[in-house]
């Protein structure tokens, strides 16, 4: 029996004026309401809780940064952070890597070391929210927890090459997610929405089996796969949509799914 859904932010509830319908809202209060419980996995710092809770979407939990790190809006745990001597060389690697910018996850949300070399990175994030370090090694001298790179290509033949550079390097260490048109999340290997997920059910001491997942991109396809009943978003790709049980235009759509007995 589902229990728990799982939703993707960007592209599945989060809009990209950075908002949630009002109809998805409601849907969500009708499941809590239930007695059933919603979870947040996305590319995100758990920080952005905050954010949902402001919109009106008060999730149980949130696996923020990919699947790095779990927080049930009171504390948080740490998943997978990535070895220091892997994230200087990445760094090193990514320095040298043409046609590309990126940014540094920490867990402690403190700061940011931004590679900024096409402009890319200010379009996608906003500078103002954060604190940029200038260095990487005095970042990683805080003994600052690094969860993620996240990187922004210029397109995504630019992506998908740079993926397979990454995941055929670096002894195998790292696994980079297609997460949005040219961008990648890199994170260690085996860390990621669905690993996230295993640890959420193992701290509850639930069957996986009794987690929905819906989302619409790459890092969301392993949770869709694996979970007891996966959604893709309409606009998903086919790989995407090939592995869900169901493709919904919307989470209210999925969650009237779920109520109305398929699988539940």
């Amino acid at each position: 029996m589902i229990k728990y859904l799982v939703s993707d932010l960007d592209g599945t509830l989060l809009k990209s004026d950075e908002t949630i319908a009002s109809s998805d809202i409601e849907a969500i209060l009708k499941w809590t309401n239930s007695g059933k419980h919603f979870v947040v996995a996305s590319g995100r710092p758990v920080s952005f809780m905050r954010k949902l809770n402001e919109l009106g979407v008060y999730p149980e939990f949130m696996l923020g940064s990919t699947g790095s790190v779990l927080s049930d809006g009171k504390k948080e745990e740490v998943l997978g952070a990535i070895n220091d001597y892997y994230a200087l060389k990445m760094v090193e690697f990514l320095d040298d890597y043409d046609e590309t910018d990126y940014i540094i996850d920490g867990y402690r949300f403190r700061g940011f070391y931004a590679k900024d070399k096409f402009g890319y990175f200010k379009r996608h994030m906003r500078t103002a929210d954060i604190g940029i370090v200038s260095e990487p090694k005095s970042f990683f001298g805080d003994n600052e927890p690094i969860l993620k790179f996240f990187v922004i290509c210029k397109d995504d033949e630019v992506a998908y090459k740079l993926a397979k550079d990454i995941e055929s390097g670096f002894d195998g260490y790292f696994k980079a997610y297609h997460a949005d048109r040219g961008c990648l999340e890199v994170v260690m290997k085996r860390t990621g929405k669905w690993p996230g997920i295993l640890a959420l059910a193992e701290h509850l001491n639930v069957d996986p089996e009794s987690f929905a997942c819906i989302g619409d991109e790459e890092n969301d396809k392993e949770m869709i796969k694996n979970c007891g009943y996966g959604f893709a978003m309409q606009g998903a790709n086919e790989d995407i949509r090939k592995v869900s049980k169901k493709v919904v235009k919307s989470v209210k759509e999925a969650i009237d799914s779920l109520l109305e007995g398929e699988n539940v």
